[in-house]
């Protein structure tokens, strides 16, 4: 196994976990479309939309009943 830098994988972690990419990703798969809200908001926020695909993450893995390792 190749020696990865440890402030390369800081980076790659803080990007991943960064609201506002997590935003690009929602709106790349138009999840923005399937939400349900008990309060219809116009537009939806940054927060908004990364707390979105987090919690589409996380259904998923708790109905695939996905192992950790």
């Amino acid at each position: 196994m190749q020696y990865v830098n440890r402030v390369v994988l800081q980076l790659l972690r803080s990007s991943l976990v960064n609201n506002r990419t997590q935003a690009v990703v929602c709106d790349d798969l138009g999840m923005i479309s399937y939400a349900l809200y008990s309060n219809p908001k116009v537009e939806l926020k940054t927060k908004d939309r990364a707390d979105l695909l987090e919690a589409f993450l996380g259904a998923l893995y708790v109905d695939k009943v996905c192992v950790y390792v």
